[in-house]
């Protein structure tokens, strides 16, 4: 179950995200995903076999990190592609991974021959909707993330297929997202609804359309409009995981995509945030009245030192909270990242994060404790 700090963080972000006045400090999440499997010892496998297990273990990290909400991550790209056939390199100790060996879709015939999954049966569908079922059953409102669109064509498909479908043979490529759309990714979020009981929002994860993968035109056209489709088909569907600023004159552009495609706060991600200064990311927020979220750089977290960890902590903090609504984010924690790094960072946040910190004082982490999660 959730414990009473944990509560406090949910409700410290929702004030966050709703503008609803200052919250007590800043609040800090983080993606844990494989990484988790690396603190419990649990095999991989036993992972995505037991949904009780997988939530344990989850709620297990975010607590020994002492983040302000669950990190309840798995391979977001790989579901839907493995239950359509795609094939996957299972790894020991980390989580699979898309075999771009073995692409589904090698020819224009193939998409053809596809067949829409069976969400009830086919691949780990029916693990998924287990572990947001029992979220739901523990008072944990459920967490819809999916693979959209773009990123999903690119794992049935491969990157440079895609892009080549996209620049000469752009008639297969919308083919290819008709189908994902209409006959993979509406049908699976519509039965995770009705499996929790509500009419739950869903994230797309879509890192794949990222600059400089792509480009504003293919963004636009591919990612997002076809994720307005399906949020025209079912409603309630969002889109994250785009960066790229730092490869554009003007930054501002993507970053109105971003807010077509997820209009709740502005997400600016490391290393762009770094590259062009976090002053850029916050002037626009603040021009749309809209919270922001900075996400923390993976390479940083893993293998910086705790005291350039603890000046980026202070700089975004510093920059970014003056009108009180700034979240912060690590993103992906490494499956070798060092637990002492993690505590650095998220020890600083709450140090710096606090109401009334000062800036001007030196902060010392304490050490690491033992993980209590630890199950092998």
């Amino acid at each position: 179950m959730l414990s009473d700090r944990m509560k406090r963080g949910i409700e410290r972000i929702g004030k966050k995200l709703r503008g609803e006045g200052e919250s007590n400090r800043v609040p800090v999440l983080a993606q844990i995903g494989a990484h988790t499997l690396r603190l419990s010892g649990v095999p991989v496998k036993n992972f995505f076999d037991s949904p009780d297990l997988f939530i344990k273990t989850h709620l297990a990290a975010s607590e020994y990190y002492k983040l302000d909400a669950p990190s309840f991550y798995f391979d977001i790209y790989n579901i839907e592609a493995e239950a359509m056939g795609q094939s996957l390199n299972w790894i020991p100790d980390t989580f699979p991974e898309i075999n771009n060996s073995d692409m589904l879709i090698k020819t224009e015939a193939d998409l053809d021959r596809l067949k829409a999954p069976d969400p009830l049966r086919d691949g780990r569908m029916p693990f998924i909707i287990e572990f947001q079922k029992r979220l739901f059953d523990m008072g944990i409102a459920p967490q819809f993330r999916f693979c959209a669109p773009f990123s999903l064509a690119c794992n049935i498909r491969g990157i440079t297929n895609l892009i080549f479908d996209i620049m000469e043979r752009p008639e297969f490529a919308h083919r290819l997202f008709c189908f994902i759309t209409d006959e993979v990714l509406a049908p699976w979020i519509t039965i995770l609804r009705e499996e929790c009981g509500g009419n739950y929002p869903a994230v797309g994860a879509d890192a794949y359309a990222s600059l400089p993968v792509t480009n504003l035109s293919i963004l636009e056209e591919f990612a997002l409009g076809y994720i307005k489709r399906l949020n025209k088909q079912i409603g309630g569907v969002e889109v994250r995981g785009w960066w790229g600023e730092m490869h554009l004159r003007n930054p501002e552009k993507l970053l109105e995509l971003k807010l077509q495609g997820h209009p709740s706060y502005v997400f600016a991600l490391d290393p762009d945030v770094n590259h062009l200064g976090l002053q850029i990311f916050k002037e626009f927020a603040q021009k749309r009245d809209l919270p922001l979220m900075v996400g923390i750089d993976s390479t940083l977290i893993s293998h910086g030192s705790k005291n350039e960890i603890i000046d980026r902590v202070r700089e975004y903090i510093h920059l970014g909270n003056s009108d009180g609504r700034l979240l912060l984010f690590l993103n992906e924690v490494p499956l070798e990242c060092s637990p002492d790094n993690v505590h650095t960072a998220v020890q600083a946040i709450h140090h710096y994060g606090r109401i009334g910190a000062s800036f001007d004082e030196d902060f010392k982490p304490t050490a690491s404790p033992a993980f209590a999660g630890k199950l092998n």
